[in-house]
């Protein structure tokens, strides 16, 4: 295989393994201007939002949804995975807080409220354990609320 195009050439290459799924490994998106919304409904698999408030998110879900009812797809085929950013805290915060943060129990009504909006998965990135002890407990507990 080779490519020559008016911007980059790819010398002729042999290229290994080739990916089980057909025709191609899912294409997820993360996407939120409107026009980047509206390539994720016409050519991609998923949706992959990351620290989106859950109003932001309810309305890019709809918009992501009409854009790809007028490509003419079914809107319920393009997944939707949450990328959580977690950071839990001993305290309640305030409204103003970022998605997925705050208490434990404020966590736990995002990932609520996000599997509610229809998310087909949530990812979990921690930043706040010291160990993989820690880490090992953080994801045990929540494992009881997912």
């Amino acid at each position: 295989m080779e490519f020559h195009g008016n911007y980059f050439t790819v010398p002729r290459s042999i290229i290994g393994a080739k990916p089980v799924q057909k025709p191609h490994p899912p294409i997820y998106l993360a996407a939120f201007a409107p026009a980047a919304l509206k390539r994720t409904a016409v050519f991609a698999n998923g949706w992959m939002p990351i620290a989106i408030p859950l109003d932001g998110m309810t309305a890019m879900i709809a918009q992501l949804h009409q854009f790809a009812k007028e490509a003419g797809r079914d809107p319920q085929s393009i997944e939707v995975i949450v990328g959580a950013n977690i950071d839990i805290s001993e305290k309640s915060l305030g409204a103003d807080r970022a998605i997925f943060t705050g208490s434990e129990d404020q966590v736990k009504n995002d990932i609520d409220a996000v599997k509610k909006l229809g998310a087909s998965e949530i990812f979990f990135v921690i930043f706040q354990e010291e160990s993989i002890k820690d880490f090992v407990a953080l994801m045990e507990r929540f494992r009881s609320f997912v």
